[in-house]
């Protein structure tokens, strides 16, 4: 899949349940005010996704088709967070919680992709220990538990499109003890890191390539 480089896509969830203010989106909105498009050299493209089935199922698709990103970060709250928590899967079946409209997904499952699980091509322990060391002041854990819920339904639709170009970050409900900002500020740094190595990978894929063009001829 061809992608644009310089195009970063992040997404938090609207309200649902108990979350009247949804922390993913308050942490998320702040990310173009945080001088990331100069530090990075990218388009910073945020959305807030509404927390339907339906909506992800046409939705999340045309977010990668209309910005042909080089990265997606889906963002979302989980009671259970205790800090920056990067899933490492995602389960195509087993959504049996109904959404802010009521409904479930048709066969409770994914519309899209025939395996039953599928991960992310990046080493996500890796980028949780790399973004320990950049000391945001925030502790970072990886999880292979995303929920069931449309957290994990976006997530595999995602990753069916792309898993070397995904990842998805749990955060803890607000002030819980951190505020948007200080959220904005790991998504930050988890973004640095998984910017530069996507670059180094495009560079050796790059390097790779000329080498077999250079033998051939």
């Amino acid at each position: 899949m061809a992608f644009t480089k310089d195009t970063v896509v992040v997404t938090g969830f609207g309200p649902f349940k108990n979350y009247k203010i949804n922390a993913s989106w308050e942490a998320v909105k702040l990310l173009p005010s945080m001088n990331i498009e100069e530090e990075f050299g990218i388009k910073l493209i945020i959305h807030e996704i509404p927390v339907t089935y339906g909506y992800v199922t046409e939705n999340v698709p045309v977010l990668w088709r209309v910005h042909n990103p080089m990265l997606v970060v889906h963002v979302g709250v989980s009671g259970l967070a205790t800090g920056l928590t990067l899933e490492q899967e995602a389960h195509k079946s087993g959504y049996c919680k109904t959404d802010v409209e009521g409904k479930l997904p048709p066969r409770n499952e994914v519309g899209s992709g025939k395996a039953e699980v599928i991960r992310p091509l990046f080493d996500v322990e890796d980028v949780c220990k790399e973004v320990d060391n950049t000391e945001i002041g925030i502790p970072t854990f990886c999880s292979s538990n995303a929920g069931r819920y449309l957290c994990e339904f976006t997530y595999f639709t995602s990753l069916n499109i792309d898993n070397l170009r995904t990842i998805f970050i749990h955060v803890p409900e607000l002030n819980n003890p951190f505020s948007a900002a200080d959220l904005a500020k790991g998504i930050k740094a988890i973004l640095r890191i998984l910017i530069k190595k996507l670059r180094a990978q495009s560079s050796d894929d790059y390097l790779n390539n000329e080498v077999c063009s250079v033998q051939i001829k």
